[in-house]
Parts: structure tokens; C-alpha cells; sequence
């Protein structure tokens, strides 16, 4: 549509971020931030531009638009580098040519007889001959989508390429573009996470497992071929965890020493009380919609009734296998004055019930942060634990408290609920009520009921009229003690709701995780590159990362560049449309322009 045409154009003219002249590099490190040869800070403002990694082996978008084209949008855009995901399946795979070419490479016949390394070779080549940084990262080691728990990708090794053909593919790729200043860095393994051959561990020393010992040692390589390129070290389950670097901080090894940056991924499903708060929504939503469809019901049948097109008290019959409460008299009428304890009991149940569930729930939502934010393993089984349990109980109270709401609905609840075996005591007058208060309350506990006959007045000195209307002030008063405790469950789910969404609580979660790291050690920090972020929607996660980004300093990479995840599949995440020309969302570019600017 013409809107994100004319903004696409726009963005093409008002970017103003800085292109990193040859005569700049090498880069390196100096505090916590990257620097050029001469010292000056040096800011990477990226996006991932994928799909090498993947079976097609090329990158999304070259079916579309010449490889020339797509670096200088890149460059109108404003970003100054790319990082370009690959598989080591591009280098051992043996493949002389790229999968299906004709379709993937469409646009790029020039290539179509090349092998899928060849391919990544000009795709790297045109990025940096239009002034562009390219950060290399080995994404996974066959070619497949990442990343799961199952895909056998965990590791920096897998059970078809071992730890020695990774370090040798390492300095292949490194020796292969080292006369290239503008490739600048290497994230040499994307998201280190559990596989079926072992969860990945930082510092412990043990060698099979210690992506640390590693990293070091991945990382020697590299250098030893190119001295002056940049060493990324992928965090833990993810890259979301940074929190074990100090166990064993490799950037102050004396070879590594101002070459190693650090990289997390963050998106809102990794950050738990995002993703909780979304759920509290979800929970308040249905409950909120379940009590409108209800009144929605009630006064619809109230209508009916008194138009003479419902019998009374349909919608009293239909929920009443629902209700919690039942205190009939088989026998005198005294009975249900005898047993008015039971009828307040099972009546409270209910409520009692859903606000220890809701109440549980919050203390177990409260109480989880504390340790699902930490490295540890008994810290993450504790925490997903808590979490699981605040989940589970949270959706039980729910179901309870639509239940109730069915209750509290049924418009003759109050009177089957102390029902005598008189039928002249069946209804209740209101004038037994005692006070205004209890005779509003009673219509809210079903006392009355429209469309009911003569209120009963009972006799004097009691009786069965009597009974029933001490019976129905208990009701009542059960009535108001559930109110009371759905509305104090209520303001606690909503004071939950509101605190999860707060800037300082992302702020302490983030800095736990990895942000703490950018204030660490004697030297002011280290550096910490964000290699991942991304999102389709301009959500409370987008607002609060790009001010985190902002205040902070951090360098960062977008996830994605390109509009599609493959031919014909779009990619919701990506800056632009499949066509790699209009942009996609603009408020989103809107917002990395800012950043860009700042």
C-alpha cells in the first residue's frame, strides 16, 4: 500500500547512521564498548539478514531482488552491518550447487550455477562493497531451522560434526575473508542450549560440556588467522544468560584481551514477567468476557420471561448443576434452619476455594523470578516449577471463578438454596430484610426473583417463613463475604498485571540475566552485543527493549532483515516486505531510526 511505500522512501532519506570507513578498522574492544583502530566508539546497528542456515542455503529475498539492490536498501535503511547466519553444511556439504537455484536465486541468475558457498561469498561481498560491517555466525551446523530442544543443534558439536570439525571449520571461514576489513566479526555458535548429548555448562571445567573452555579455545583460532576480528561469545540456553561469565571471564585471557564481545538474544516469550503479565491479561479478559456473557443471559431471559416466551426460571434450571449449595428440606421445615451452618459452608467453599488459588498463584508468580533468572540448574528447576505451579493453580481458580459467576447469576439460587417443604414459605419477603442494604444484597444472593407471585410475610412467633428468613440472612451474608473475596482476588491479579508491566522490573530481570555485565569488572563493563531481538507488534516488550537499548548503549542486531522465511512464507518479525524493498511495519522502523539516531 502506498502509506509504507512513501515511508519506505523516507526512511531512505533521513537515515543518517555512520558507515564504518575501511580506514577505521580493525575494531576492538576497550571497556564495554567497541572502539576503531584510533579509540572512538564505534556503534553496531544491525540485522540479521538469514537463510544460509537453512535448506535453500542462500539468503531470503535473492529470488526477488538483485543482490546490489538489497545492500543499498540496507543502507538507506541506516543499519551499518550484518549478521549472516550460515551452516556448516555450506562448507563440508559438498554441495556444488544451491538447492532448487532457479527458484531461490531468481533474481540472481548470475549465481545460479554456483555452489551455496560460493553464493555466500558474493552475498557477503556485495554488503561490504556497499560500505556495510558483516558479522559471520555460525548459526547451526546442519542446515535446518533453529532452534529447538529436539533439533540435535544444542551444542557447539552434534553427533555429525564433531568439536575438532567445528574448530577447523573456524579458521576456514576466517582465513577465507580476512583480507576483508568489513568482516569484522565472528559469533562463532548461535543460542548454546540442552541436546541429547549433554547440557552446555560455563566454567565448571568440564571440557565436553564447558562452552567456556570452548569459546577460548574457538576463539585463539580465530585470532591466530585474523588478529583483528572481533570474537562474539554466544550466552547460555538461548543466549539469554550471561549470568555465568564470571565463573570464568575469558575476555581477560591475555590472547583474548579486547577482542571479546559478548551476545545475548532477547525476546518477549524468554522474559518471564512479560510473558506472566500476558497471561494475567489473558485470565482477566476471560473472566471479564464470561461475567458480560452472563449479564448478557440473565437480562435476555429476564425479557423473555416477562414477555411470556420463556418459562420462569429457565436460566435458574440450566445452571443449577452448577451451584455449589443446596440445603432442601426432605422432611419439616426446620430442617433447613438446622442445617443453615452447611448452607454458609458449602456456599463459602467455592469463593474460599478460587481465592487460595488465586492467592497461591500470585505468591508463586512473585516468588519464581527469584530463580528462573539465575544459571544454575536447581535454581532453573526450582524456578520452572514455581512458574508450572503458578500457571496450573491459576487456571483452576479461574474455571472456579466462572463457576461462581454462574452461580451468582442464577436468578433463583437464593430461594432453591433454603427452599422448605411449605410451598407458601417459598418466597421471602423483603421486608424481613433488616436493613436497605441486605434487601439490595438479596437480589444479588437470589432471594427475589422477577416474575415471582405475592412476597410470603411470615407469622408471627416464627415458623417455617421465619426460619427461612434467617436462612436467607445467612445467604446474604455469604453473598457479601464472596464479593468481598472476588473483588480482594481481583485487585490482587490486577495489581500483579500492572507491576509485571513496569520499565524497572524489565530493567532488574535484563540485568540479571545479562545487563549486569555492561557496569562489571574493574574496566567499567564489558561489552555486550544483543545479536537478536524482534517482534510483530508495537507491544509493551518493543517499548520497553528500545528504551533498554537506548539508556543503556547497547549495541544490537535486528531479527530480521527480510520479510520472508522462505519463498512464499512470510517472516512477521522482518523490517521489510518479502519483496526486500517497502517496509514492512513502520512504526517499527520509525522506532530503529531513533535508536539509530541517538
Amino acid at each position: 500500500p502506498w502509506p509504507t511505500a512513501l515511508f519506505a522512501c523516507l526512511a531512505l532519506a533521513v537515515a543518517t547512521a555512520e558507515l564504518i570507513d575501511r580506514s577505521r578498522l580493525p575494531l576492538h574492544t576497550s571497556g564495554r564498548y567497541i572502539v576503531d583502530v584510533e579509540g572512538r566508539r564505534v556503534r553496531l546497528n544491525c540485522a540479521n539478514w538469514y537463510g544460509a542456515h537453512m535448506k535453500m542455503m542462500v539468503m531470503n529475498g535473492m529470488e526477488l531482488q538483485p543482490l546490489a539492490n538489497i545492500s543499498k536498501t540496507i543502507v538507506g535503511l541506516g543499519l551499518n552491518c550484518i549478521r549472516l547466519p550460515y551452516s556448516m553444511d555450506m562448507i563440508y556439504g559438498n554441495y556444488t550447487h544451491v538447492p532448487d537455484a532457479k527458484v531461490s536465486l531468481a533474481a540472481n541468475p548470475e549465481l545460479q550455477d554456483s555452489s551455496p558457498l560460493e553464493v555466500f561469498d558474493a552475498t557477503l561481498a556485495s554488503l561490504t562493497d556497499a560500505g556495510l560491517i558483516v558479522i559471520l555466525n555460525n548459526h547451526v551446523s546442519s542446515s535446518t531451522w533453529c532452534c529447538s530442544l529436539l533439533d540435535g543443534e544444542g551444542m557447539w558439536y552434534t553427533e555429525q560434526y564433531s568439536e575438532a570439525d567445528w574448530l577447523v571449520h573456524l579458521v576456514f571461514m576466517t582465513k577465507r575473508y580476512r583480507e576483508n576489513l568489513l568482516v569484522a566479526g565472528f559469533d562463532m555458535r548461535n543460542e548454546l542450549r540442552s541436546s541429547e548429548l549433554g547440557n552446555p555448562t560455563w566454567g565448571y571445567g568440564e571440557r565436553s560440556k564447558d562452552w567456556s573452555i570452548a569459546a577460548e579455545k574457538g576463539g585463539k583460532l580465530v585470532l591466530a588467522e585474523n588478529p583483528g576480528m572481533l570474537v562474539i561469545v554466544s550466552g547460555l540456553w538461548y543466549s539469554i544468560f550471561l549470568c555465568a561469565v564470571p565463573n570464568n571471564p575469558i575476555h581477560l585471557h591475555d590472547e583474548l584481551k579486547g577482542h571479546i564481545v559478548y551476545t545475548s538474544h532477547e525476546y518477549a516469550w524468554v522474559n518471564f514477567h512479560l510473558t506472566a503479565r500476558h497471561w494475567i491479561g489473558v485470565y482477566l479478559w476471560t473472566l471479564a468476557i464470561w461475567c458480560c456473557f452472563l449479564c448478557l443471559v440473565v437480562v435476555l431471559s429476564w425479557f423473555l420471561e416477562y414477555r411470556g416466551q420463556l418459562r420462569p426460571g429457565w436460566f435458574a434450571q440450566c445452571s443449577s448443576s452448577l451451584l455449589s449449595c443446596r440445603c432442601r428440606s426432605r422432611a419439616a421445615s426446620g430442617r433447613c434452619y438446622s442445617r443453615t451452618w452447611r448452607c454458609v459452608a458449602d456456599a463459602v467453599l467455592g469463593p474460599g476455594v478460587a481465592f487460595l488459588l488465586t492467592l497461591f498463584s500470585v505468591l508463586a508468580f512473585l516468588l519464581a523470578p527469584r530463580y528462573v533468572g539465575r544459571c544454575t540448574m536447581m535454581d532453573w528447576v526450582v524456578g520452572l516449577s514455581l512458574t508450572s505451579f503458578a500457571f496450573g493453580t491459576s487456571a483452576v481458580s479461574l474455571f472456579l471463578w466462572m463457576r461462581i459467576a454462574l452461580g451468582a447469576c442464577s436468578s433463583d439460587s437464593g430461594s432453591t438454596e433454603c427452599e422448605g417443604s411449605d410451598a407458601s414459605a417459598r418466597e421471602i419477603s423483603m421486608r424481613e430484610m433488616a436493613s436497605p442494604v441486605e434487601r439490595g444484597v438479596a437480589m444479588f444472593a437470589g432471594a427475589v426473583s422477577p416474575g415471582q407471585g405475592r412476597p410470603f410475610v411470615p407469622e408471627a412467633g416464627g415458623g417455617s417463613g421465619g426460619k427461612q428468613a434467617l436462612c436467607m440472612r445467612a445467604l446474604v451474608s455469604k453473598r457479601l463475604c464472596a464479593l468481598v473475596v472476588s473483588l480482594v482476588a481481583l485487585i490482587l491479579l490486577l495489581s500483579l498485571h500492572h507491576r509485571f508491566g513496569e520499565y524497572d522490573v524489565f530493567v532488574a530481570e535484563v540485568d540479571e540475566r545479562w545487563g549486569f555485565m555492561l557496569s562489571w569488572g574493574d574496566d567499567g563493563g564489558v561489552p555486550v552485543w544483543l545479536g537478536e531481538f524482534g517482534t510483530s507488534s508495537d507491544s509493551l516488550y518493543w517499548r520497553h527493549t528500545m528504551r533498554y537499548l537506548r539508556e543503556h548503549d547497547v549495541d544490537w542486531s535486528y531479527w530480521s532483515l527480510n520479510g520472508e522465511m522462505r519463498p512464499g512464507h512470510e517472516e512477521s518479525f522482518g523490517l521489510l516486505n518479502p519483496d526486500m524493498v517497502t517496509v514492512q511495519q513502520p512504526w517499527k522502523m520509525h522506532d530503529i531510526q531513533e535508536l539509530i539516531n541517538r
